[in-house]
């Protein structure tokens, strides 16, 4: 079968290359704030529409504390390929020690990695600002777009 997004003019495309288009393809995202964290993955996957990733998931903290005053960093499945930095998604980031959800946008910052702001950043990322280690039982949902080079 030809790599997704690899047709050419004149290719002879099967029921198994059109069927692949599209379809869900599970991902163990890497989930940092200067540590490494464990992960409790619920369902994270990635779909591939041509050159369009859609990436979803639920993640839970197993294992870890991260260092506040640093940002919250999800690893991408595929590597991002569109000019320059940008909103690529939105996510909810659920506190366990303090019972406190925030609603953020995932922000492409380099390395085929997102960090998250919100209104409550004071245009920093989740972790910086508010100034929060991550540790056992918090909570990543999110739902990024975005343009891939692979």
């Amino acid at each position: 079968m030809t790599a997704l997004g690899a047709f050419s003019s004149g290719d002879v495309l099967t029921a198994a290359d059109l069927n692949a288009i599209g379809t869900w393809t599970t991902y163990a995202p890497v989930l940092e704030q200067v540590v490494t964290f464990g992960l409790t993955v619920s369902s994270t996957r990635y779909a591939r529409l041509n050159e369009i990733v859609f990436y979803q998931g639920h993640i839970r903290v197993s294992s870890g504390t991260g260092s506040a005053g640093n940002a919250l960093e999800l690893s991408l499945p595929l590597s991002y390929g569109a000019p320059g930095n940008g909103v690529i998604g939105n996510a909810w980031i659920f506190d366990s020690g303090s019972s406190t959800a925030y609603h953020a946008a995932a922000f492409y910052i380099g390395s085929d990695k997102v960090s998250f702001i919100g209104d409550w950043s004071g245009g920093n990322s989740f972790g910086a600002q508010p100034s929060i280690a991550v540790g056992f039982n918090d909570q990543v949902r999110f739902s990024i777009v975005y343009q891939t080079d692979a």
